[in-house]
Formats: structure tokens, C-alpha cells, sequence
């Protein structure tokens, strides 16, 4: 991730308009990122993710994150908005809908012009096809 993100900038700043924000999940999704602000610039985003980033553990709540990514793009300016969705498991929050609930917040942001890109971590409990299926094109990384 940090390596993507440095191949879109110039000496820290933006190509071409970029900005970053981050949406950290687990059992609880949170709006992280290095200024309260919103979307920032790429160094201090990849310094935030270098120095600051803390891994929480939990249960895996993708819709919760897709819904909070959704809001900060539809907040920031720019014309082309592409989600990254990082993930090491298959939605297990809210309980009793979490894959429902993914699949909605998907195709809303989807619905909004949002490019999803799923990038797996791949583990014993992960549903790649279900993961894939977030996504907008027929495509996945891990």
C-alpha cells in the first residue's frame, strides 16, 4: 500500500489531484487518518502510515468501512474517487447481515460513481469470491 501510494506522487505532493484518507476496521470502523480535516496529502499520509497506524484486531465489519470510505469521497473534491479495500477476512459485523450489509454499502458507493478495488490478505477464513464480488471490476489483488 505505501508503495502505491508513493507511485502517485512527486516529492509528496498529489499527481494529478489524489488525495488519501484512511478508514481503519475491525469490529468498529473509524475514520483514521492524520488530520481531522479529511482527505490529506500524500506525505502525510504516508507518514501517518508508517509512524502512526495501529493495527486493532477484531471481528471484520467491511460494510461499516465501505460506508465511512463512501462518505469521505463524496465529501472530497475531484472527479475520479477509487476505494482501496484492504482486508484479511470475510465481514463477520454487524452480526447476522454482515455479507448484506457489505454488498449494500458497495453498491451504493458503486451506485456513486466509486471505484472498489478489494485487495485480499488472504487467511483460513477469508471469501475471496464474496470479496471479489465488492469490487467493481472482475479483478482482485493479493
Amino acid at each position: 500500500l505505501v508503495n502505491a501510494i508513493g507511485e502517485v506522487t512527486v516529492d509528496g505532493n498529489i499527481v494529478q489531484g489524489h488525495e488519501f484518507g484512511l478508514v481503519q476496521f475491525a469490529t468498529d470502523s473509524n475514520k483514521a487518518q492524520p488530520s481531522q480535516a479529511g482527505l490529506v496529502r500524500a506525505d502525510s499520509f504516508l507518514d501517518y502510515l508508517q509512524n502512526d497506524f495501529v493495527y486493532t484486531g477484531g471481528y471484520t465489519n467491511t460494510g461499516g468501512a465501505i460506508k465511512d470510505c463512501h462518505e469521505n469521497l463524496q465529501e472530497a473534491g475531484g472527479s475520479k474517487k477509487v476505494m482501496v479495500l484492504v482486508t484479511d477476512g470475510t465481514p463477520t459485523k454487524p452480526s447476522g447481515r454482515s455479507k448484506t450489509y457489505a454488498t449494500e454499502q458497495a453498491t451504493a458507493a458503486k451506485n456513486n460513481g466509486i471505484t472498489i478495488l478489494p485487495v485480499l490478505i488472504k487467511t483460513v477464513s477469508t471469501d475471496s469470491n464474496f470479496l471479489k464480488g465488492l469490487g467493481s471490476v472482475d479483478e482482485m489483488i493479493h
